[in-house]
């Protein structure tokens, strides 16, 4: 597989496994995070861009075997909905992240390609590869390309998106679905949510508790545009107050999807991406307590903050 994810919608990118039922006939365009991928392989998690193929596809491969310098995890991940076995290496020329029963991938150290790793076994899952290729791999790549994606649920009211970050367990995916059922809020992304730059939340990462159309549909242009950020938290009370530029900082390096697979280098650059953005962008504690029959003076809290002073 070779996937070349580039800004410019005008150079191609490709993606290509020479291996059982994922080939397409005719390489499609896909796009994720305002990135394109131009794939040989079938990936019925994305929608693709109607009419954008590609006929003249040749794949390339990353030099083989330069990905053992550092063990960067070992250990058990939460993969697309599943606990799997996780780990990954960096060297000079990119990353090599092994997923439980998939073939290895390997990343170009700028995230401009992504190739099976040598020694790719026919009999090896090929839904195990493509969870390894629309999980971790991607994320990573995602990274380096500057799309840094967080454990957040994003809802847009009006034309202002919020975030809801916070680990497992904080009431991100029930508090946006809950809001999508009032006027004037629709929901945007579920547990994972790609930020373009620092201003734009981006539906096109695949959603497992998403209607696959409902995150496409949701707003015209691909993005929203990012109003405010709520960490959640459990309270007796509701409640809505701002977060210093440190805890903030702390919240969101601790709710980057995939941070533990990054190398050193692309850290470094995350925590100054970080910094960047809660500069720009709000940064709230949204407190209240963990009941279906609070979330009525959540939302009417919640339309008050983002619409401001009346």
């Amino acid at each position: 597989m070779d996937a070349r994810l580039l800004d410019e919608p005008t150079t191609e990118a490709s993606v290509s496994v020479a291996v059982g039922p994922m080939i397409c006939s005719k390489p499609a365009v896909y796009e994720i995070a305002g990135l394109r991928i131009v794939s040989a392989v079938k990936l019925d998690e994305l929608q693709p861009m109607l009419g954008r193929f590609l006929h003249d596809y040749q794949p390339t491969q990353i030099l083989p075997d330069r990905f053992v310098d550092r063990v960067l995890f070992e250990g058990v991940g939460h993969v697309l909905g599943a606990e799997r076995r996780v780990s990954a290496r960096c060297g000079p020329f990119g990353y090599r992240i092994e997923v439980e029963s998939a073939p290895g991938i390997d990343i170009a150290i700028d995230g401009s390609r992504i190739d099976w790793a040598p020694g790719l076994s026919p009999d090896q899952d090929l839904a195990a590869a493509r969870v390894a290729l629309l999980g971790p791999s991607l994320l990573v790549a995602m990274a380096e390309l500057g799309r840094f994606s967080f454990h957040a649920s994003c809802a847009v009211f009006g034309a202002a998106a919020v975030l809801f970050v916070g680990p497992s367990g904080a009431g991100k995916s029930t508090l946006a679905a809950e809001l999508s059922r009032h006027a004037g809020w629709t929901r945007l992304t579920d547990d994972v949510s790609p930020i373009l730059g620092a201003t734009h939340v981006s539906p096109r990462y695949p959603q497992l508790k998403l209607d696959r159309s409902a995150a496409a549909s949701a707003i015209a242009g691909g993005s929203a545009r990012l109003a405010c950020i709520y960490g959640l938290d459990s309270a007796l009370d509701v409640s809505v107050a701002p977060m210093s530029a440190g805890a903030a900082h702390r919240l969101l390096v601790a709710q980057t999807v995939a941070a533990r697979l990054f190398a050193p280098r692309l850290l470094a650059r995350h925590h100054q991406y970080v910094g960047g953005l809660v500069k720009q962008v709000p940064v709230r504690a949204l407190r209240y307590p963990r009941r279906l029959g609070a979330l009525d003076e959540v939302r009417e809290l919640l339309e008050r903050d983002i619409s401001g002073p009346a």
